[in-house]
């Protein structure tokens, strides 16, 4: 484990609890609506809506990135999130997926119902 796992941005509230607090909230509030305007347009740093991120996955990425080394990490909210993110990294449009048919229901949906929009094709 390196020796500096510890050393990230602390996330702590104002009540000062020993650890970070779980944000088991969706949506985030703004100034005003411009900056809400230009936090849904991507202009500045904040969150938008937990799907997206919120701080307590913020903290875990950057955890997880220092104890595997790595210059960054993504985490995602499902399993299935997980399932189409690393398909969608990999797969071009024409590209071709060879898969067993005996799949979880919803990683078969994904390949058969939302891939060929994109232009991929099951194998």
């Amino acid at each position: 484990m390196p020796q500096n796992w510890f050393v990230v941005a602390s996330s702590r509230s104002e009540n000062r609890e020993t650890s970070e607090a779980l944000y088991m909230t969706s949506g985030f509030v703004y100034d005003s609506a411009e900056q809400a305007a230009a936090a849904f347009r991507d202009e500045i740093d904040t969150f938008v809506y937990s799907r997206y991120g919120n701080p307590t996955v913020k903290m875990f990425e950057q955890r997880l990135a220092l104890l595997e080394g790595a210059e960054a990490c993504r985490a995602t909210g499902t399993g299935m999130a997980a399932v189409f993110g690393a398909l969608a990294c990999q797969l071009k449009s024409g590209d071709r997926v060879v898969a067993s048919r005996a799949l979880f229901g919803a990683c078969h949906a994904i390949l058969t119902k939302i891939l060929p929009k994109w232009g991929w094709r099951l194998s």
